[in-house]
């Protein structure tokens, strides 16, 4: 029989999740970010990678690039070639979205997708 060893709850735990969750909120006041997300809103999206230099006066386009890529890396926002195709809130496109039906056949909660913005729940 193998040796199974157990964890503690604290050794299960991510020890460095409040870390990562106060990167990710400096990452979304930046002001790269805070631009793409003003051009979704002005726009509706999709956003190039161009636009958002344009908007920051003065901005080296290239360093724009390179902190695009970093935040698309950071899953902060989805960069396809120069298209900006989802910073959340904003997608250009559904997204899929969950809800748990009150009960199904078995009488078990039974969860399901539907389309975003659909409101069947």
């Amino acid at each position: 029989m193998p040796n199974v060893r157990i964890k503690t709850a604290d050794e299960l735990g991510d020890s460095d999740v409040e870390a990562r969750a106060a990167d990710r909120r400096v990452a979304r006041e930046t002001p790269v970010l805070r631009a793409v997300l003003r051009l979704f809103a002005d726009s509706g999206g999709p956003v190039n990678v161009a636009a958002v230099a344009d908007s920051l006066a003065g901005a080296d386009s290239e360093a724009i690039a390179k902190t695009l890529a970093t935040l698309s890396d950071d899953d902060l926002l989805i960069l396809r070639g120069d298209s900006i195709e989802l910073a959340y809130p904003f997608s250009t496109s559904p997204t899929p979205s969950w809800y748990v039906a009150p009960m199904a056949v078995s009488g078990s909660p039974v969860a399901r997708s539907t389309p975003s913005g659909s409101h069947r729940c």
